[in-house]
């Protein structure tokens, strides 16, 4: 009866788990007790388990999953999310505190940069032209150690568009040429730094497109980019000097400036971009550097760039060729500052630049027409008219010239590489400079003293670049004088400039 008993449960739990009832005919007692044991341990376990899924509050979804994916690990103590508040908060302070004293900090995006140039040189005549009278700074001088210039720039954007590049930008430079005998305080050093560049720029139509054709006005104290010379940059004077009229005429003035472009071609291969036509226009006080105007007329400015149109392959590439004006007044005095007068002050020009690495060659004319007076009274005023010739022609030898000098003045990358990788190039060159300022010979009959006499300059010169922004240039010129008593010169020149 008992095992009957035994053997019906046994069915019964088989049964109702879906499995088939086995036939225990030959099965003993024994065996089925402890089936029977097993079955009720595991009924027993998955009672308990599913008692404590019932009194587990419910998760959503995400707590869910994120247990599926961290393995069933606990969640956060209140302990654990206060120590990662603290450490945020110890984050915030440290990065705050490092910013505030290790960070220039700025109201709006600042660019940083400059140059420094440091020189010597040496004369085979006494006191560099023979013809500065002796003195307790120049006491039969023949060599010296120089400070070339020296510039301190702080540029970016006022405002910024992000839709079309129509940018409002900024320029502050200020720099200083010791070497220049402009102001000497007591010790017999020049000693003033002077605000260069003050000026506010205004795009008004789109820069984000390289092929989209630009105009800009810039207002204040600014570069005045007549001819190659004055407007080429620092870093892309071949020359420590530069030419002689262009070092007599005042390049940098106080007023509003236009530049626009006409048909731009661009190569997005090797990123050079090359308007078919740039043109300037502009109205400046004349009266130079930091000055105000000194008469009630104003200087107006007019240049035109036509760049031949090819590809960046062709050998035509970087073919340009200029013409500038400068028609202007300027304010003369005699001889003892009595009288003064409003006074001519013109300039035309015209240029051809070339620059197809590894070969360039420029050529610069430019005729003056200034009104001077050589005695006490406004009659003695006359017209003296100047030419100079530059002529330049240099060989690049190696790979560091990745920026190509472009007659606009704006540099296109020809490779993508960073410009350090390169190795130093070598750059060798040979100018000649034929200056004449008075070309009628207005000033013949004048006391030596007053005469305006012919000079010509001669140099051969090579420049060591060491990076994009770092070159050593070695310079040897020989001076060709006409002026009587004045002998001719040569002179050894060493600069080393560095940019940052």
């Amino acid at each position: 009866m008992r095992q009957k008993l035994i053997y019906g449960l046994v069915s019964t739990l088989f049964l109702s788990a879906g499995i088939a009832t086995p036939v225990f005919a030959d099965e003993t007692t024994d065996l089925l007790v402890k089936q029977v044991q097993e079955l009720q341990r595991t009924v027993q376990d998955l009672k308990q388990e599913l008692k404590s899924v019932k009194s587990t509050p419910s998760k959503g979804a995400e707590s869910t999953a994120q247990d599926a994916v961290d393995g069933g690990e606990k969640t956060a103590t209140v302990d654990d999310v206060n120590g990662l508040r603290t450490d945020l908060e110890n984050f915030k302070y440290q990065y705050s505190r490092e910013r505030e004293y290790n960070t220039a900090q700025t109201a709006r995006p600042l660019n940083l940069s400059g140059f420094v140039q440091v020189r010597a040189q040496t004369d085979s005549q006494k006191n560099g032209n023979n013809l500065t009278p002796q003195s307790v700074n120049n006491n039969n001088r023949h060599s010296s150690f120089n400070n070339g210039s020296a510039a301190l720039q702080f540029s970016g954007n006022l405002f910024k568009d992000y839709e079309d590049g129509k940018n409002l930008s900024y320029l502050l430079r200020l720099a200083a040429n010791p070497s220049t005998p402009a102001g000497v305080n007591a010790l017999g050093n020049n000693s003033t730094i002077n605000l260069q560049f003050a000026n506010l720029s205004y795009n008004f139509r789109p820069t984000l497109n390289p092929e989209d054709s630009r105009l800009a006005v810039t207002v204040g104290q600014q570069l005045v980019p007549f001819g190659l010379e004055s407007a080429a940059t620092d870093e892309l004077k071949p020359t420590i000097n530069t030419a002689q009229l262009a070092a007599q005429t005042p390049n940098i003035d106080i007023g509003a400036l236009v530049r626009g472009e006409v048909n731009v071609r661009y190569d997005y291969g090797y990123s050079y971009r090359a308007p078919d036509l740039v043109y300037y226009a502009g109205v400046f006080n004349g009266a130079g550097l930091n000055n105000s105007d000194n008469n009630s007329q104003k200087n107006y400015f007019g240049r035109l760039v036509y760049t031949v149109p090819a590809e960046y392959n062709s050998w035509l590439r970087q073919l340009a060729v200029g013409v500038s004006g400068l028609k202007g007044k300027s304010s003369v005095a005699t001889t003892n500052n009595s009288a003064f007068a409003t006074g001519t002050q013109d300039r035309v020009g015209f240029d051809v630049y070339y620059n197809h690495d590894p070969l360039g060659v420029t050529y610069e004319y430019v005729k003056s027409w200034d009104d001077r007076i050589y005695g006490t009274a406004l009659s003695s005023r006359r017209e003296v008219q100047g030419e100079d010739h530059v002529l330049t022609a240099y060989y690049n030898i190696g790979q560091q010239f990745l920026f190509n000098q472009s007659a606009l003045g704006t540099p296109s990358v020809a490779t993508g590489r960073f410009d350090d990788w390169w190795p130093k190039s070598w750059q060798v060159f040979a100018r000649y400079d034929h200056y004449d300022p008075d070309i009628d010979n207005v000033t013949k009959s004048l006391a030596a003293a007053s005469r305006l006499y012919e000079q010509n300059i001669t140099t051969l010169g090579v420049n060591a670049f060491f990076a994009q922004t770092t070159k050593f240039q070695l310079n040897l010129n020989h001076y060709d004088r006409t002026q009587p008593g004045a002998n001719n010169d040569n002179q050894l020149l060493a600069q080393f400039q560095y940019s940052f």
